[in-house]
Order: structure tokens, then sequence, then C-alpha cells
């Protein structure tokens, strides 16, 4: 199974045997910011986050959920540990 590890949670994605998917985000210095996906994008994948501090992870998991859409991923699964 393929996984978006978002925020720190890559221990435990390895110890369930989940394959991390490599992505990026960035903030420029103007404000705005952007999500680069790095691996292909599959049809199914699971977001391994938490949402701890959600004010600064919600527009980054927005921003992420509809880059892979866009790359064709037909199902995107939430996973908070």
């Amino acid at each position: 199974m393929k996984a978006i590890v978002f925020s720190g949670y890559e221990d435990l994605a390895k110890a369930i045997g989940m394959k991390i998917f490599q992505w990026e985000f960035r903030h420029f210095p103007d404000g705005e910011s952007y999500v680069r996906i790095i691996d292909p994008v599959p049809e199914s994948i699971t977001i391994l986050c938490g949402l701890e501090h959600p004010d600064t992870k919600i527009v980054p998991l927005i921003l992420l959920t509809r880059t892979l859409r866009r790359l064709g991923a037909k199902h995107i699964t939430p996973n908070f540990p």
C-alpha cells in the first residue's frame, strides 16, 4: 500500500508496511504555497496525517489532495493516527 506521510509519521508508516510516497510542500516569500508530487501518482493512495496543530496543516492537506486528484488519484483515504 502506498501512503503519503504528512507531518512526521514516517516511522509509523514504515512499521505498518506502507511505502512512503515522495512529495514536497513549499512556501514562497510572497506567502504563496505549492505542492510538488515527486513520485508517480497511483489510483489509490492513503494520507497518514495527524491534526494536532490544524491551523498549519489544513491548507497544505487541501492543496495536496487537490493536486493528487488532478494527477490521477481516484481514491484518497485519510488515516489519522
